[in-house]
């Protein structure tokens, strides 16, 4: 695996917190979504607009309180604009900063998720 993580990571305020892994092979996961998802558009601006999703995927718990799973699990996510992130983060969420999630039910990331991947997967097939 090599691991790229952006240079101007900063821990404390979590600004540019990403990285970029690339495989050697594919990842073996609980389904086709990865294959299969929905495409965003990557010539605009608007990643963060509404109505477009994303894909996470990890080893995290499938239910609050719940069990780890034996393989890793993914699930797509509609991106949320910085606006509203703000109105349940306060002012953690900055203006070079995405958020992707639910507001209340449908499926998300869980605890032991945190620090995967959020990501599209472009008409392309390259993986952002």
């Amino acid at each position: 695996v090599q691991i790229k993580c952006h240079p101007n990571y900063d821990k404390d305020t979590m600004v540019a917190d990403v990285c970029l892994l690339k495989l050697q092979k594919p990842a073996k996961c609980a389904s086709k979504i990865l294959a299969n998802g929905p495409k965003l558009d990557r010539t605009g601006s608007g990643l963060t607009d509404g109505g477009k999703y994303a894909t996470v995927a990890g080893w995290g718990l499938l239910s609050d309180g719940g069990e780890h799973p034996s393989v890793m699990y993914e699930v797509n996510v509609p991106f949320v604009a910085n606006c509203a992130a703000n109105s349940g983060y306060g002012s953690t969420i900055l203006s070079d900063m995405l958020c992707a999630g639910y507001e209340s039910g449908g499926k998300d990331s869980c605890q032991g998720d945190s620090g995967g991947p959020l990501f599209v997967v472009a008409s392309s097939g390259l993986v952002t």
